[in-house]
């Protein structure tokens, strides 16, 4: 007589939207299934431990492959990623700590390494920039920000080789 499973049709149009799973033991949800575009198939999965929500992925762009992915711990986000180009690659990772985003990372070539590195204050402003213009790995510009605004930029390589 546990329930296992829920089905909601939130829109009452005879589809269910949302799946909740539940722990059988602790009657917990432990996953939720999404059709947050409401075509009929789920593009959102959902992991919970213990009450609190571990892990998303999403399905974004509606091509059936997961292009979002984001953790948490103690249920505040901890890190975000992202396929932005369809690739099947994660080319954009941002880092949160207590729930705001410190950091945040592309790649812009697609070579697997980031190219792009933003630094974030507590009110998540831009405070530091680094770019990897010739893709060799190291950092060719840094730039500087005050107060979100620009306040200088580093050139840490010939600025013949690397295009800001």
């Amino acid at each position: 007589g546990d329930i296992v499973r829920k089905l909601l049709d939130e829109d009452f149009d005879g589809r269910p939207e949302t799946t909740l799973h539940y722990d059988p033991d602790t009657h917990r949800v432990i996953r939720v299934e999404e059709d947050t575009d409401r075509d009929g198939n789920i593009d959102t999965w959902t992991g919970y431990r213990e009450g609190k929500i571990q892990r998303r992925r999403v399905d974004g762009d509606g091509d059936s492959q997961v292009d979002t992915w984001t953790y948490y711990e103690a249920g505040a986000i901890a890190r975000h990623e992202q396929d932005t180009t369809g690739d099947g690659f994660r080319d954009r990772i941002g880092h949160y700590a207590a729930g705001r985003l410190v950091r945040d990372q592309h790649d812009r070539d697609g070579d697997g390494r980031p190219d792009l590195t933003t630094h974030y204050d507590a009110q998540e402003r831009v405070v530091r920039r680094e770019e990897d213009f010739d893709g060799d790995g190291s950092i060719d510009v840094i730039t500087h920000y005050e107060n979100g605004r620009l306040a200088r930029k580093e050139l840490l390589s010939d600025p013949t080789t690397a295009t800001p």
